[in-house]
């Protein structure tokens, strides 16, 4: 069968991540570029053209203000950054080392103390004790140096006798200019997992717009804030928080249109 025309070319335009959706997901992903009240030629189906005029446009408004809503809240949350991706410069810096901090390892081998020797000796004599030396004891364990410093080393014994830095999982050559005790005073002072916190409050918790007004004067009957008594302290603000009611009023209108019956929405 032959390849549809330009078939090459949107292959090479398709982002890797959508190359490896199945089937089944494709036509839920499409169809939510397209109005709930558009068919996949674009074309209105036929309960949105049997509805009133009425019933048409307050779909229409629903779906407008829901869609303002997520853009809104895709700009508020656009500042906010993945742990990594905030995080892995933080400590590139801060140790201003070449050898990347998501290759390089930390590498925590557990240890066991061994049994001093006790008892007589064979000449009838007991034996100054020994201290008690330790000894490796099972596989060690890595982490990235980046996974290690979200970790803190919060606690005094987080760090073993046969714990290590080294280049990568295929290189066990120390870190030049590295320390393991230098690695664990610059993650404690850097205190990444304190870092990201403040980055999350100052993304999530900074105050936003109450109210979007759509109507043609603020704080009119379109504003929604509804409130009449004052004017809207921000005309060209739009509500962020939370966009789950507009979905709502969107199955709403979507169920009137349909010919269904919702009780009590």
């Amino acid at each position: 069968m032959a390849l549809p025309l330009h078939h090459a070319q949107i292959s090479r335009t398709l982002p890797r991540w959508s190359k490896a959706l199945h089937p089944e997901h494709v036509g839920p992903m499409l169809s939510r570029l397209r109005s709930e009240f558009l068919d996949s030629q674009g074309q209105p189906v036929d309960w949105f053209a049997q509805a009133s005029p009425a019933r048409q446009q307050a779909l229409r408004d629903a779906i407008a203000e829901r869609d303002a809503r997520r853009q809104a809240l895709h700009a508020a949350l656009a500042p906010l950054k993945g742990i990594v991706e905030f995080c892995e410069p933080l400590l590139s810096n801060r140790l201003n080392n070449e050898v990347s901090v998501t290759e390089a390892l930390f590498v925590h081998q557990p240890f066991e103390l061994k049994q001093p020797t006790t008892g007589p000796s064979p000449l009838g004599q007991t034996p100054p004790r020994e201290r008690s030396p330790v000894v490796p004891k099972g596989a060690a364990q890595t982490r990235t140096l980046l996974e290690a410093a979200l970790h803190n080393f919060t606690a005094d014994n987080e760090v073993h006798p046969f714990d290590r830095l080294q280049r990568s999982a295929t290189d066990i050559q120390p870190i030049p200019g590295l320390t393991l005790a230098g690695f664990i005073d610059h993650c404690r002072r850097l205190d990444l997992g304190r870092a990201y916190q403040q980055h999350l409050a100052h993304v999530l918790d900074a105050p936003r717009p109450r109210c979007r007004p759509y109507g043609p004067t603020p704080a009119g009957p379109n504003c929604a804030c509804r409130d009449t008594s004052r004017s809207c302290a921000a005309t060209s603000a739009i509500p962020v928080w939370p966009p789950s009611s507009n979905c709502a009023r969107v199955s709403r209108h979507l169920a009137t249109a349909r010919g269904h019956c919702i009780v009590g929405v």
